[in-house]
């Protein structure tokens, strides 16, 4: 059954609950009456998506994210890459390799690991996807940036550091041509007083086996006579280890000033091993090839160990000041040794190729940023 009222029954109805409501307790009774139960207020805060950092970018660059980076659970940073919209990687399909970006080669494209040019002879398989925050991909040349980023530029940061406590161990496993693929990856957030800290590191080996074909052929120009046409067909097997130390230190400096500090260390053994067999058509037996058989072997070693120092303060007024100071040295060596056979045991050739690698960096720079009306804001810096 419904009940309808009126307005003035309602109005009539409020005054008379008003009337007879109950007056206020005396002050006796109020001091005696027990206190109010206490309120729980909690504020949770999210990390801004890749979509909302690209948005607050003053250049055009696409961010992708920690979701983004998890999602295909990759062994290594080149097999990231190859996904990265813009982003071409050199080698066998399906494998990891040098970026490039806008169609140009690998020495127009900048690589940047936290804001720093990576030495020569850094490959990025020895990075793991767990030590990466995010990877910005910046496809023109930017002030920060420098002139040298022709093609585009790939900076890598590493994992920062937060007040959410994390603590993971992961163990990873990966087949591939009958190899297997281990990997150990450790990661830990925490904040102690004023610190917040990241620690990560991880382990892996990763082993793979190739076979490649490549058929070749000579002719003359004016007669198009054919005059050699071979193939060539190898099989090989490449083994990488590699162990990576990476850690962010922040401190809290009252309620202006923040001081970073980022010390990492990258090291990585590249194993591998090939043979060939040649066979050539052109011309046709008895001619001689150039040789029946070929074994190579190639040892690469490098290692890179920096140290960046991060401080950033709020002046006031949109004033934000920020320097960065870094130290790195990278070593590297690497020695191959390729040996071709016809039918006699003994080699009718070899060629050895030895690099050594040293390089050393001290950067300096610094940043003063106001922001103005709006999203704008105006930024002068040296380095």
């Amino acid at each position: 059954m419904v009940v309808a009222a009126s307005p003035l029954a309602l109005v009539g109805a409020l005054a008379s609950a008003q009337d007879t409501a109950p007056q206020s307790p005396s002050p006796a009774r109020a001091a005696s009456a027990p206190a109010a139960a206490t309120q729980t207020i909690e504020v949770t805060a999210t990390r801004e998506t890749g979509t909302e950092q690209r948005r607050q970018a003053t250049a055009s660059k696409i961010v992708i994210g920690r979701e983004e980076l998890d999602r295909f659970g990759d062994s290594t940073l080149g097999e990231v890459l190859k996904r990265l919209p813009g982003v071409t990687t050199a080698g066998p399909p399906g494998r990891g390799g040098g970026p490039r970006m806008r169609g140009l080669g690998a020495g127009y494209t900048q690589i940047l690991i936290d804001g720093q040019r990576v030495p020569p002879g850094f490959s990025l398989d020895s990075l793991t996807p767990e030590q990466v925050e995010r990877i910005e991909i910046l496809r023109a040349p930017t002030a920060e940036t420098g002139a040298r980023a022709i093609g585009g530029s790939n900076n890598i940061i590493t994992r920062e550091g937060f007040k959410r406590r994390i603590h993971a161990l992961r163990i990873g496993l990966g087949s591939e041509s009958g190899q297997t693929t281990p990997g150990l990856f450790w990661t830990r957030n925490d904040s102690v007083g004023d610190l917040i800290y990241t620690l990560s590191a991880s382990a892996l080996r990763n082993r793979r086996a190739t076979q490649d074909s490549t058929h070749s052929s000579e002719t003359v120009v004016d007669s198009g006579v054919l005059q050699r046409a071979q193939l060539e067909t190898s099989r090989g097997l490449d083994t990488r280890l590699g162990v990576n130390l990476t850690s962010r230190l922040q401190w809290r400096l009252g309620e202006t000033d923040t001081l970073v500090l980022m010390p990492v260390y990258f090291r990585s053994q590249v194993d591998t091993q090939r043979h060939y067999r040649l066979t050539q058509t052109v011309p046709p037996p008895p001619a001689r090839a150039l040789y029946d058989s070929a074994d190579s072997t190639g040892d690469n070693r490098f290692s890179v160990a920096r140290l960046n120092l991060q401080w950033r303060s709020t002046l006031g007024d949109g004033l934000r000041l920020e320097l960065n100071g870094g130290a790195s040295a990278a070593r590297g060596h690497s020695r191959s040794e390729r040996q071709e056979f016809d039918d006699a045991p003994t080699p009718l050739r070899r060629v050895t190729d030895t690099g050594v690698t040293r390089d050393r960096t001290t950067t300096l720079n610094g940043k003063l940023s106001k922001l103005l009306d709006g999203d704008h804001s105006l930024v002068t810096g040296a380095e």
